[in-house]
């Protein structure tokens, strides 16, 4: 009987995971590329390997530090090159322009987060990283995000 709640487990577990993989795979490929401004943090971790810790310009706006919920949307506006501005906080409900994408935000703390806040690449690759001023993103019609790599400028991943 143990063997079996074990292996029930494990498979709902096993599911659970692809399930979730499956929707970033599907992020990655339908959702709309955007860049997004970074803000140069320290590249190297003595633990991990070399990484770039992330934060993005566009959760430093004061109005996302003193208004909202613990989590929500920044609607933002996509000009030709794909980079994203600020332009206000929404619910999930509110509607969105033609010109508009949504973008989920989580609060923690003082923290405003966006999809990942650490990139990770082979050591040695600190040099190149370290011109990285966009963030390359996927982001879907709910405003779930993923990064997708890092560009010196729009159209140039590195």
């Amino acid at each position: 009987m143990k063997n079996r709640i074990l292996w029930v487990n494990a498979i709902l577990f096993l599911f659970v995971f692809n399930y979730l993989i499956i929707q970033k795979e599907q992020l990655i490929a339908s959702g709309k590329e955007i860049y997004l401004e970074l803000i140069p943090m320290d590249p190297r971790s003595l633990l991990q390997g070399d990484y770039m810790n992330l934060r993005y310009q566009i959760t430093t706006e004061s109005s996302l530090k003193s208004e909202g919920s613990e989590d929500g949307f920044i609607i933002a506006n996509l000009d030709v090159n794909k980079i994203a501005t600020f332009r206000r906080i929404s619910s999930s409900t509110d509607t969105i322009g033609p010109d508009e994408i949504k973008i989920k935000y989580r609060r923690r703390g003082p923290t405003v987060k966006i999809a990942t806040d650490a990139f990770f690449f082979q050591n040695g690759q600190a040099e190149l990283y370290s011109k990285a001023k966009y963030g390359i993103l996927k982001v879907d019609d709910d405003g779930e995000v993923i990064l997708t790599g890092l560009a010196n400028k729009p159209g140039e991943k590195l």
